[in-house]
């Protein structure tokens, strides 16, 4: 969370539809869709869920970077095409920045003001 640095962030209070609720948990798999999956983020109703797989997270900068990547997901954030600009919203992995990007944080405020 550290890494996109964006001060204070508005969150909608929790009310009889929606939750304000963020969770990181970790898996360990390599079965079915997470056999190459570093991360995922799950939404829906209730707590949002920002899945982290350790099988394919081996060093801590990718799980760092995955971690981040996902929180952008959960904060509004869809895929970017790396060829455009440096973006941590890159669709793989290796075509993402280490941390959000001065474009990728304007698209945020763009986003939510």
């Amino acid at each position: 969370m550290r890494s996109w640095n964006l001060g204070t962030i508005r969150i909608r209070k929790d009310d009889a539809t929606s939750y304000a609720d963020v969770e990181f948990k970790d898996t360990n798999r390599t079965d079915g869709q997470w056999r190459d999956l570093r991360g995922y983020w799950e939404h829906g109703p209730g707590t949002d869920v920002i899945w982290l797989n350790l099988a394919n997270l081996t060093t801590t900068e990718a799980r760092r970077k995955t971690a981040a990547h996902e929180l952008g997901h959960a904060l509004g954030s869809c895929h970017k095409d790396p060829s455009r600009y440096d973006t941590l919203m890159a669709p793989h992995t290796g075509d993402m920045a280490s941390a959000p990007t001065a474009q990728v944080k304007k698209n945020y405020a763009l986003l939510w003001g």
